[in-house]
């Protein structure tokens, strides 16, 4: 059966890969991988050597569909495997993911760095404010956005930057949104120990 803790990971790694279908997302098991969201991997396909093959939109809903049987009661199983697989978020060539599960992508005439978390918007406002308010934003960054998917409960925080400028604020962007992060998990953590009613 399938983990809380891997179940929360997919359901971050669909919202965002939906939101941004030029990721990759893949499942393995071992040295095996069993799932491709994506572009196509050798041999992929319903029965293929290179696993699953989903689209971005086909992925969120069917993590949308596991997360709402979840929270009904009933256990998941995965693609008939025994344990959780290991799951890896890829890049397109120019972009970029990092360990802390933030990615750079290009789209349109922009660079977003983005990543998910289970909180709701007012409260990564919240949590953020003492953070954009103390530091003046590097000149580039256009806007910080957060998009919420209610069929998931995952919202998506993205960073839009001039492309002409990314290179040069990229580490200023890269610390803001790490101490976004930090502090977002903080409180995901918090949220797993306390009763729901007594959450701020």
């Amino acid at each position: 059966m399938i983990t809380d803790r891997a179940l929360a990971a997919l359901r971050i790694a669909a919202t965002v890969n939906h939101l941004y279908p030029m990721l990759v997302t893949e499942l393995r098991a071992g040295d095996r991988t069993v799932l491709r969201v994506g572009a196509p991997g050798p041999g992929a396909g319903p029965t293929g050597e290179g696993g699953l093959q989903l689209t971005p939109c086909g992925f969120r809903a069917a993590t949308a569909r596991g997360w709402t049987q979840h929270r009904a009661g009933h256990r998941l199983r995965l693609l008939e495997l025994d344990a959780d697989p290991a799951l890896e978020v890829e890049s397109g060539p120019g972009d970029e993911v990092w360990p802390s599960g933030i990615a750079r992508v290009r789209t349109g005439d922009l660079v977003v760095y983005v990543f998910g978390t289970f909180l709701v918007p007012d409260r990564c406002r919240r949590l953020a404010r003492d953070l954009l308010d103390g530091m003046p934003a590097p000149e580039g960054l256009l806007d910080l956005v957060l998009q919420r998917d209610t069929d998931t409960d995952v919202t998506v925080v993205s960073a839009e930057v001039d492309p002409e400028r990314a290179d040069l604020i990229e580490t200023a962007v890269l610390d803001l949104l790490e101490s976004m992060l930090a502090r977002y998990a903080a409180a995901e953590l918090l949220d797993d120990l306390t009763p729901e009613r007594t959450r701020p």
